[in-house]
């Protein structure tokens, strides 16, 4: 599995260097030139494979690289979220950034990430492997806010804490005052960032075919 993982992203790469080989030949320098991931993958870390259950940074901290863009240099070291990218890209081309609860790049800085994940059916997995022990994992809605230093995860009624890069030690009892101030900027999101992620039934038209292509992909159980 890491093999073929290690083989997709050396195509990916060839075909990035491609496509830019060819706009960097154009000498357009108009164009901005931004690479970056929806997510990780889990290859194991955890007794997870793929990408779903988990808001761990190997999930979440994906690359961003982007080419001929002075006015966010300073944003190298900066936490970054994808719709600050989209946003700062939109503005600059002059068009209507209203749909977003982002920031623009270009002036602003964020203090901290959120991730969220919702997960409540290991059916799949134990079909796989009924030896799979699900009481590890949490079940339901998942949400991580991560600054420079600490990563906290509500999940139901259960917080943890870490400090990164440590994924694996829970801090919250020895640092309860890092708890408490990410838990409350957790609270002021959610007011102004709208409800959380449901359960929600929804009927689809996708065909068999589609089906299990998602299925392969991770994004069906």
């Amino acid at each position: 599995i890491k093999a073929l993982y290690d083989a997709e992203i050396a195509y990916t790469d060839r075909m990035v260097g491609e496509l830019f080989d060819t706009l960097d030949s154009s000498h357009d320098e108009q164009t901005v030139f931004a690479v970056t991931a929806d997510h990780g993958e889990m290859l194991g870390e955890r007794d997870i494979p793929g990408h779903l259950i988990d808001v761990h940074e190997s999930l979440v901290h994906v690359p961003l690289v982007v080419h001929a863009f002075d006015e966010i240099e300073s944003q190298t070291e900066s936490i970054v979220q994808h719709g600050d990218l989209m946003q700062t890209l939109l503005a600059v081309a002059g068009a209507d950034t209203t749909q977003f609860d982002s920031i623009d790049l270009r002036d602003e800085k964020r203090e901290f990430a959120i991730s969220q994940e919702y997960f409540n059916d290991y059916s799949n997995l134990l079909q796989k492997n009924p030896d799979f022990d699900t009481n590890k994992y949490r079940t339901g809605l998942s949400t991580g806010i991560r600054t420079a230093d600490f990563k906290l995860i509500e999940s139901g009624d259960k917080t943890v804490l870490y400090e990164l890069p440590d994924e694996n030690n829970d801090v919250s009892r020895t640092d309860p005052e890092t708890v408490d101030r990410l838990v409350e900027e957790l609270s002021r999101w959610f007011t102004a960032h709208g409800g959380a992620v449901t359960d929600t039934e929804y009927e689809d038209d996708y065909s068999k075919k589609t089906k299990k292509r998602l299925e392969d992909l991770g994004y069906l159980t």
